[in-house]
């Protein structure tokens, strides 16, 4: 080693060459000398300048067979897989012909590690190694060929495999670009997905191989609706099933990862499902159905069914069309002649989770409701958080199985999962006044008449603000079904968040108290503070406004010293109205308190007061 290391130095190639020639001969059992040879021919693969010039000067003593059996040897005699990967295709890529050699061998030993890894640190590099550099070589060879039939007389310089390995190669090549090759800003590198797909194609002799980059070019510009129409007009010819089942794969894939980086805030894949799941960002939207529509009181109908409905806007959010293909693409790929390659696909290469909060979306678009409560419990039963630290996308599909349950009838469930959701999400912040724009999305052009959903801004005050709606949309179903006035108590207590916004439940509470001429609610001091309201039941409970509406009053909790023997307040004891008199003294004092904090408290300490309302 000193002796080549002094001739090297020296510039001494020649002498280098005989020194190094004298090693490989004599000295092929020493680490020393393959560590000298490995760590030079992996300086020559990253193009480094600091030995590889001086390296191939020497290798140019040697003719082109001895210069390829000096690198076949080094890269026999490396260990790590990685490097040896990279020494190989360091020889294909200065000896082509070899790859019918080394090409099949290089991939086979590429696939091994990323299907039983040792170690993790080393995938992504793999990964890489294959897409980037191996799969484009054999793809553009004429050497390597590949079909599924038996070949006869088969020449010596041609090798011939299965169709299969194709599709292998293609799969993990979309793994990679589409979800690990970012840059700074982001954005995936679909011309590559789209090269290495028309390769494919090419390769397959499929039959409408000249088309594919025509069909998927409009994804360069984003524009998804144009190719999702260029894909269609594809699948009226008769072409191969593998054609469509992969274009259709691709383009599914953009419009997801497009879609959860502007509302899901889930755009990258890890290996395990809480992974995946706790990846979602607190930001985006959240896509809902909504039931509530704002209660319209009128003095001379006693319709407690009464509703305004609200207007949606014109205009769609740029995101939609993500939404609209991607369920399109799902839906061509849930056919039952793609349905078992499409579910392997997305298994193999770890997509399960990846779509998870975009299905539930589509779901959701579509309207399969049922469908989408039982995804989102699968997915639910198989991830363990604590409800302290639970992940934002766990949150979001705890308020999108409330919404679903209501929207399949099913209100108490529904509530129970609001009021979940309440205590996963409250904890960080207390509840705000709205402050974000929902978007409403009018379905009704698409067949789903009087249907609007809701992508909701994932903003504490926005998520509050669906909560209470439908809580008190639920309520006011079950102010009909109980015998007491609990849930007309709820519904005053909650009417109170951002505040005259929902005073319209007040109202229709208010007429039933007049025409029931009585109203019982133990809790009303513990959680009612809005000035107006107050002022109202101070109206009833005065001699003026008790003897002309005969309303009887039973609001102070029975811990109260005299509620034993005064619960009414109807001016026939002085000493129950004196009592009611100072608790609303008391009371309006607290007018400045923050109802929100109010509101927080009230939806945790009386979750099964609630629930007992249907």
């Amino acid at each position: 080693l000193f002796a080549y290391n002094f001739e090297k130095d020296c510039k001494k190639y020649r002498q280098a060459a005989d020194v190094l020639t004298t090693m490989l001969n004599k000295f092929t059992s020493e680490n020393k000398l393959w560590q000298l040879l490995r760590i030079s021919c992996l300086a020559m693969f990253a193009g480094s300048n600091d030995d590889n010039a001086e390296f191939k000067e020497i290798l140019n003593e040697f003719n082109d067979e001895e210069r390829l059996q000096l690198l076949t040897a080094t890269a026999d005699n490396t260990q790590q897989i990685a490097d040896k990967c990279k020494l190989k295709l360091l020889i294909l890529r200065n000896y082509p012909l070899t790859i019918t050699t080394h090409g099949k061998e290089l991939v086979n030993t590429l696939e091994d590690a990323l299907n039983n890894p040792k170690d993790d640190f080393y995938l992504m590099e793999f990964e890489s190694l294959l897409a980037c550099s191996v799969v484009p070589l054999i793809l553009k060879s004429d050497r390597i060929l590949f079909t599924d039939d038996t070949v006869e007389d088969i020449a010596d310089d041609v090798v011939y495999l299965p169709t299969t390995s194709l599709y292998n190669w293609l799969e993990l090549s979309i793994r990679y670009f589409l979800l690990k090759k970012q840059s700074g800003n982001g954005a995936v590198h679909y011309k590559d997905v789209i090269d290495t797909l028309v390769s494919v194609a090419v390769k397959a002799n499929w039959t409408n191989y000249d088309k594919i980059e025509e069909c998927l070019i409009p994804l360069l510009s984003g524009d998804v609706k144009g190719c999702w129409k260029r894909l269609q007009l594809l699948s009226e010819t008769k072409g191969t099933k593998e054609e469509i089942l992969y274009s259709y794969f691709v383009l599914l894939c953009y419009a997801a990862y497009h879609y959860n980086l502007n509302v899901t805030g889930v755009f990258e894949m890890e290996d395990s499902a809480n992974l995946a799941l706790s990846s979602a960002s607190n930001t985006g939207y959240v896509l809902l159905q909504s039931i509530y529509e704002v209660p319209r009181f009128t003095e001379q109908s006693d319709d407690e069914d009464a509703f305004a409905k609200p207007k949606p806007p014109v205009s769609k959010p740029l995101f939609y069309p993500f939404l609209t293909v991607a369920t399109e693409c799902w839906k061509v790929l849930a056919d039952p002649e793609y349905r078992s390659d499409f579910r392997r696909i997305r298994k193999r290469i770890h997509f399960e989770y990846y779509f998870t909060s975009l299905r539930v979306d589509m779901l959701i678009y579509e309207g399969e409701f049922d469908g989408a409560i039982k995804w989102i419990n699968s997915h639910l039963s198989k991830t363990e958080f604590e409800e302290e630290e639970a992940p934002p996308s766990i949150i979001r599909f705890v308020l999108q199985l409330a919404s679903c349950l209501m929207c399949s009838d099913k209100y108490k469930e529904g509530c129970r999962n609001i009021l979940k959701f309440v205590t996963l999400y409250a904890p960080v912040n207390h509840l705000q006044s709205s402050s974000g724009t929902d978007i409403v999305i009018n379905l009704s052009n698409d067949g789903n008449e009087g249907r609007c959903m809701k992508f909701i801004p994932y903003i504490e005050s926005n998520l509050t603000k669906f909560c209470i709606e439908h809580l008190l949309h639920c309520l006011q179903r079950g102010v009909r079904k109980r015998i007491d006035d609990t849930a007309m108590g709820h519904l005053i207590v909650l009417s109170q968040y951002d505040w005259p916004t929902y005073s319209s439940h007040f109202d229709l509470v208010a007429e039933n108290i007049v025409a029931n001429g009585q109203f019982t609610y133990s809790s009303f001091f513990d959680y009612i503070i809005n000035i107006d309201i107050l002022e109202i039941f101070a109206h009833f409970n005065s001699a003026h406004g008790g003897e002309n509406t005969k309303i009887r009053l039973s609001l102070l909790a029975r811990t109260s010293s005299s509620t034993r023997t005064r619960t009414v307040t109807r001016g026939l004891n002085k000493g129950a109205k004196e009592e009611f008199r100072m608790a609303m003294e008391r009371q309006i004092l607290k007018w400045n308190e923050c109802i929100n904090e109010i509101l927080q408290n009230f939806l945790t300490i009386e979750q099964g007061s609630i629930l007992s309302c249907f």
